[in-house]
């Protein structure tokens, strides 16, 4: 009855991480802030899975488990929790999300200030060719999404403008000029 609960729980355990492992193939973003936020928490808790299968607890569990010939269990947990594979989609995604900034360019105060992030932003996108989890559809989604944060941005610091008040001259140096060389940038990026 020990031997069968025990072996029960390594079922459970292998049941909670394949539902983490999953994750990582299947779960659709509305919006990239969402996107890069995923990956990195995905990361963190891949990491502390690993870290927890390391336990002295885990490893009597499974000293026990072998030493009493329940090998099916014990390889099971080794192997089809698909752990090792979600850790390698994890790492290689975030190798090419960590460098886009999304928050430099919803937090910019300034059209300049959005042009750098765009720039940043813009720069370390070929980096997907490297990547062999990271599909170039779920690029275009990115650079989609970041189209509507690039919106929101401009949007906000047009609002925060008294552009009725200016005369025309201001208007062209403080908000159209800066406008366009926004979205002349993204244009070209």
């Amino acid at each position: 009855d020990f031997l069968n609960n025990v072996q029960s729980s390594v079922s459970q355990w292998i049941q909670q991480i394949s539902k983490v492992t999953s994750l990582a193939e299947n779960t659709p973003f509305t919006d990239a802030v969402e996107e890069v936020a995923f990956w990195k928490q995905l990361d963190v808790e891949l990491l502390q899975i690993q870290e927890q299968l390391k336990e002295p607890g885990v490893e009597l569990t499974i000293a026990v488990l072998r030493e009493t010939k329940r090998f099916v269990a014990t390889l099971a947990l080794e192997n089809n929790t698909g752990l090792e594979q979600a850790q390698n989609i994890s790492t290689d995604v975030n190798h090419f999300l960590k460098p886009i900034d999304l928050s430099s360019l919803q937090a910019a105060t300034d059209f300049a200030g959005i042009v750098n992030a765009l720039n940043s932003i813009f720069e370390n996108l070929p980096k997907i060719r490297a990547s062999r989890y990271y599909s170039l559809d779920r690029c275009i989604q990115l650079v989609g999404s970041l189209s509507q944060i690039l919106s929101n941005s401009v949007h906000r610091n047009i609002s925060d403008m008294n552009i009725m008040g200016m005369d025309y001259k201001t208007y062209e140096t403080k908000v159209r000029y800066p406008v366009v060389d926004v979205f002349v940038t993204f244009e070209d990026l």
